[in-house]
């Protein structure tokens, strides 16, 4: 149990604990996807036919479809400079067809990763849960364990107080695994875990590929079959930047959120310029004290980002940050601070 508001902020480098790509790989992903090639010498197809096919089966109409097509080339050429597929997008965002196909190509790419993911299980029925031993070295168990110590199944409605979440990320991994993992630690259905998850307050900025199916709610599988799914109307959650920052309700959810913790723990985040705008710099900063990861970023490249999180907090040493530790090392870190 966390015993003061604290808020997590989680980037591509979260999810890639439990096999999910981060910006630059899904990137590549999107790429290669989207590189269509015919050989009509050798009636041979490059790329992968099953989103073309989509694209035919539900749009119907030839030019449409060429349309969406000349988009995808467009990106696939494109993309390699821009720091990720949402960049990309927005450096577009005049262009609705590049959005659309953009939109139906993360949806397409995310839920094939969560299929792959280290807490995948396939559920007939619904009752199977995650093998915890892949994952006991991510953040997501030491997550789950810092929230169910001192919380019994008699008070088990307080497990989430004081907990929020941001997520800049697609995919629903957080989610599927709390729902799944909590039902094992106080023997409850599916139906009461879920229940129990509805009280988390958790944000996805960019939206997600749309709410987890369960039992007895309307959704989509995590890591459902894409086979023959409408990739463009399955991608209907996702938002770009551009409309992210139109949406303000949602800006003043986030930004009421970080202002009103008493800690935010930056956990794999990418420190883009346009997603630290979204999590707003209030004019009276909070003293929020601030842990953040950083891996893979460069001593100097901290110093910078130090001074951009500062933004958010009055006290001159109110952010710890690392480059040294993974999300699951940062846990181990502050494990005590973080619950304290």
């Amino acid at each position: 149990m966390l015993r003061k508001k604290t808020t997590f902020i989680i980037g591509a480098g979260a999810s890639a604990e439990v096999n999910f790509p981060i910006g630059s790989k899904l990137a590549d992903m999107i790429s290669n996807l989207l590189h269509f090639q015919f050989d009509d010498f050798r009636g041979r197809f490059k790329g992968d036919i099953n989103f073309v096919e989509s694209l035919k089966r539900n749009l119907k109409d030839t030019d449409i479809v060429n349309k969406h097509i000349e988009a995808a080339r467009i990106i696939s050429q494109g993309i390699y400079l821009c720091q990720s597929i949402d960049n990309f997008i927005d450096i577009h965002q005049e262009n609705n067809y590049i959005s659309s196909v953009a939109k139906a190509c993360i949806f397409k790419c995310i839920i094939e990763a969560e299929r792959k993911s280290a807490i995948f299980c396939e559920s007939r029925s619904r009752s199977e849960y995650i093998d915890l031993k892949k994952i006991e070295n991510t953040w997501y168990r030491k997550f789950a364990t810092m929230l169910v110590e001192g919380v019994n199944r008699k008070n088990i409605q307080t497990i989430f107080n004081n907990v929020s979440v941001i997520s800049f990320n697609y995919d629903r991994s957080l989610e599927y695994f709390l729902l799944k993992a909590l039902q094992p630690v106080y023997s409850i259905t599916e139906d009461e875990s879920a229940e129990l998850l509805s009280s988390l307050k958790i944000i996805h900025p960019y939206g997600t590929l749309g709410p987890l199916r369960t039992r007895s709610t309307n959704g989509v599988d995590y890591g459902a079959d894409s086979s023959y799914m409408d990739f463009l109307e399955n991608s209907k959650f996702i938002k770009t930047y551009t409309e992210q920052i139109e949406d303000e309700s949602k800006l003043k959810s986030i930004r009421e959120t970080v202002l009103t913790s008493d800690k935010l723990v930056f956990l794999g985040f990418a420190f883009h310029k346009q997603n630290l705008k979204i999590l707003g710099a209030p004019e009276t900063p909070s003293s929020v004290r601030i842990y953040a990861t950083a891996k893979g970023f460069s001593d100097s490249d901290v110093g910078i980002i130090k001074g951009e999180l500062r933004s958010l907090t009055r006290l001159s040493d109110g952010v710890k940050i690392h480059n040294r530790f993974t999300c699951s090392e940062l846990f181990d870190e502050y494990k005590k601070t973080l619950s304290a």
